[in-house]
């Protein structure tokens, strides 16, 4: 009767933990990209300074989610309306009113005419407002009004609307933006470094280290617009920056990030499909990898050389070899499936066609013995998936022509960009995501000799111009299309650059990620993304019957944190690496035994916080400063009801507080048995210490708590020589109470008060340490009740089955302990 009104009670009187984790909980990125240059929308144009941008920043309008690259795709942001005049040349905005730069300016039209006016006039030659010729569509900007703007075009220019969802057309602050000069990277002012503020984030760290990012951390923007929206949902994200796509797949794998987006291997997206620890988004696929030539000079500079290497492009291979499998050959600069694309380079070249290879090279003399040779360039910083090998597929695929030879030559990002400017490679590899989704940005940053000088290519073609322009300003899809396929076989016939395939998009991240929307504007929407609470899973390990795993490291392996990991009886031969928050429960101590057969520590803990580790005999750790447990910088773990014994250390911590260590049986190891370096504040009671050579080791340790004041007492010391003959909490009252009468020191920061006078026998349902299992313990364990480790009202004296949460299972173990009592 006693436990079924125990358990109504508590079950009506506290809530079980919500489903969302909430904003509170922060998020990791992990990326191998990196910006080029800088944050600034009038100069900065690589996609991963874009996606910062558009955290920081905002545009009049902006893609939907789910985007597909229809006109329906647009909704307004910064603009609330819009029209447009019946010639198309002149489009009105009506702006949102009560949005504040951070400086409390309120925003208005003249910052709308003021950002576009800078970055036309700043005009940087490798900027976006040149490559995409913001000035050859964009007549002039006109404040109409305090909050209304107006665009007079020079075209008729059907995606205007995309280009205003791009982030160079995100609004600047004036105040952080000069208009004769881009805003640069500050080392150590992270708000002096970019010009925008009226987005979801802003920056409030950014590390870099020459020309690459090491990390970068955005915070809640107080004066966001849209916070009412509840955006963003995260409050803190990070981003950190690794060195090549190994590196990434195995921090996503050790779950040191939560989301790794961008670069990561196919094999290792591959396998990590199969990993029930992570889960793998797949996006629209817009991305292009495309092979420059140079035509300043030989070899590229005649027509015949370039088209032959057009026909001996094997993208079957590239696609199966490097890829396997996991993307799509491109035959046109415009992607499969958008309006416009054309196969025209395997209509005219072919997949490929050794064939014409030979006839057009032998026109210029070239054979098996007299071979176009040329070097093939690849970028080596993981700005591109996997560039070493696309670039070795593809000369394997040159030279099986029989008459062509390739050089391979890598370079880090920032060398590759001035190999590019400088005009000195003869054929390089480069990608290509959309900035505006419409055919025109797959060909007029490409083919148009204005708008395609930052490739540094040097094709210059009048004709083309023209089909580009007519393209641009003709509103009639059927014309655009017939228009983009003359556009298509000219680019075959003068083949500057030659289309290699075209990907899809994937982000990989724990299984507690969501709001990941990779649509066909390719970035990832930091503002969207939030992390949820997953039911914790149990995993029972046994080495010689059914169970999940029979090893307790495979278990781990497997585990999410907050996991619990119930391990049967039999001695487990083990060196176990705990890096997640779980807990590790023995079926009992006696039974249950991990020994590492004197190799190396028993149990490490690092890089985790709220670990418990329960209901083991830890045993025969190495003997050359190994311990049986140890917590390397750790906070919050709870090492509890364990036999700890025959090892060099019993328990080792290490630069690690706020820990607890109860109720152990510390026995006959060979060094300490408890050792502290630089470690504080932690709980150290009701533990057995028995016959180690050294019982405790503390050094620059302090404010440990070595007893849990009276009566409960501290721990049972086997070296202790005191007595036995009074009682209270000085010691001085009549008659016998269990403590011994004078305390124990370790040192003369770290002392037992109330040392136990003989060995301590552990009490279920005891919260308090008061030696009864009382309606004061039921308390306790009701404010507690439905928390998990780390949580704000988690104790782990409540979760007495020791299975990572507070419930029903802990108030029937409490109830059938009532009123036991220790003495």
């Amino acid at each position: 009767m006693l436990v079924l009104l125990l358990v109504s009670m508590l079950t009506l009187a506290f809530n079980i933990q919500p489903v969302n984790a909430g904003p509170e909980t922060p998020i990791i990125i992990g990326t191998t990209d990196s910006v080029e240059i800088c944050l600034d929308p009038a100069r900065a144009y690589d996609y991963f300074g874009w996606e910062i941008i558009q955290s920081l920043g905002c545009g009049l309008v902006e893609y939907k989610l789910g985007a597909t690259g229809s006109i329906d795709d647009i909704v307004p942001s910064l603009a609330t309306f819009w029209s447009v005049s019946d010639d198309g040349l002149v489009w009105t905005f009506n702006l949102r009113q009560g949005v504040h730069y951070d400086d409390g300016t309120e925003f208005n039209a003249t910052h709308v005419k003021y950002t576009f006016d800078r970055g036309i006039s700043i005009a940087d030659p490798d900027g976006a407002f040149v490559g995409i010729g913001y000035d050859n569509i964009i007549d002039s900007v006109e404040v109409a009004g305090d909050y209304q703007v107006r665009f007079r075009l020079k075209i008729q220019f059907s995606p205007f609307l995309s280009l205003l969802a791009l982030p160079p057309s995100f609004i600047v602050n004036p105040t952080y933006a000069p208009i004769d000069r881009i805003v640069s990277y500050v080392d150590g002012d992270a708000r002096a470094s970019y010009p925008t503020d009226l987005g979801p984030y802003v920056l409030t760290e950014w590390v870099r280290s020459g020309w690459k990012d090491i990390e970068m951390k955005l915070d809640t923007n107080p004066a966001y617009w849209n916070a009412s929206g509840g955006f963003p949902k995260t409050k803190n994200i990070t981003v950190k920056f690794y060195a090549d796509s190994t590196g990434l797949a195995l921090a996503i794998q050790n779950q040191e990030v939560d989301i790794a987006f961008r670069q990561l291997a196919t094999t290792d997206i591959n396998n990590m499909k199969n990993n029930a620890n992570l889960k793998v988004w797949e996006g629209t696929g817009a991305f292009i990898q495309y092979l420059v030539l140079q035509e300043k000079y030989a070899p590229f500079n005649n027509t015949i050389i370039r088209q032959a290497v057009g026909a001996a492009i094997n993208r079957t291979s590239l696609i199966n070899t490097v890829f396997l499998g996991d993307a799509q050959e491109l035959y046109s600069m415009i992607p499969n499936g958008m309006f416009g694309h054309t196969d025209a380079f395997n209509v005219t070249l072919g997949n490929p066609n050794y064939t014409k290879t030979l006839e057009l090279l032998a026109q210029l003399g070239y054979n098996e013995t007299h071979k176009l040779t040329f070097t093939l360039w690849y970028e080596t910083s993981g700005c591109y998936p996997q560039s070493a090998q696309q670039a070795q597929v593809l000369k394997s695929s040159l030279e099986a022509s029989g008459v062509i030879s390739v050089n391979l030559q890598g370079a880090d990002w920032p060398s590759y960009r001035a190999h590019r400017q400088s005009e000195d490679m003869e054929a390089y590899i480069l990608g290509w995501f959309p900035d505006y989704i419409d055919p025109d940005d797959y060909i007029q940053p490409f083919l148009d000799s204005s708008g395609g000088s930052w490739l540094h290519h040097n094709y210059n073609n009048t004709q083309m111009d023209k089909l580009i322009a007519w393209a641009r300003g003709n509103t009639t899809a059927t014309a655009r299309n017939n228009l983009y396929g003359q556009i298509q076989d000219l680019m075959v016939e003068d083949c500057p650059i030659i289309p290699t395939y075209q990907g899809k998009t994937y982000a990989v991240t724990k299984p507690s990620v969501e709001g990941i929307c990779l649509d066909i504007s390719q970035h990832l929407r930091y503002w969207l993304l939030y992390m949820t609470k997953l039911e914790p899973t149990t995993w029972i390990v046994d080495d010689d019957g059914p169970a999940d795993f029979s090893k307790i490291q495979d278990a781990i392996n497997a585990a999410n944190p907050g996991d619990t990991i119930h391990v049967r009886t039999g001695v487990y031969y083990e060196n176990i690496l705990l890096t997640k928050t779980l807990s590790l429960i023995g079926e009992n101590p006696e039974d249950t035994i991990i020994d590492a057969e004197h190799i190396g520590t028993v149990v490490l803990i690092s890089g985790a916080d709220y670990v418990t580790i329960s209901g083991f005999t830890i045993r025969n750790s190495g003997v050359e400063y190994y311990a049986g447990i140890y917590l390397s910088q750790l906070n919050h773990c709870s090492i509890i009801r364990n036999d700890i014994t025959d090892n060099l250390v019993g328990i080792l911590l290490y630069g690690s507080s706020n820990n607890k260590i109860a109720e152990n049986n510390l026995e006959a190891n060979s060094g300490n048995g408890i050792s502290l370096t630089s470690s504080s504040n932690n709980t150290i009671i009701h533990n057995n210490i028995i016959n180690n050579t050294n019982q405790v080791y503390s050094y620059q340790s302090i404010g440990n708590k070595w007893d849990d004041s009276y009566p409960s007492g501290g721990n049972y010391w086997s070296d202790y020589t005191g007595v036995d003959l009074y009682g209270g909490p000085y010691q001085n009252e009549s008659g016998s109470d269990g403590l011994g009468d004078n305390p124990h020191a370790v040192d003369e920061e770290n002392i037992d008060l109330y040392p136990l006078f003989a060995p301590f026998v552990s009490l279920t349902g005891d919260l308090n340490g008061d030696r009864w299992v009382n309606a004061e313990d039921a308390v306790q364990l009701g404010k507690s009740f439905g928390s998990r480790p780390g949580e704000p009202s988690w104790n782990q004296d409540a979760d007495l089955n020791n299975d990572g949460f507070v419930n029903a299972k802990d108030v029937v173990l409490l109830g059938t302990h009532f009123g036991e009592h220790w003495s």
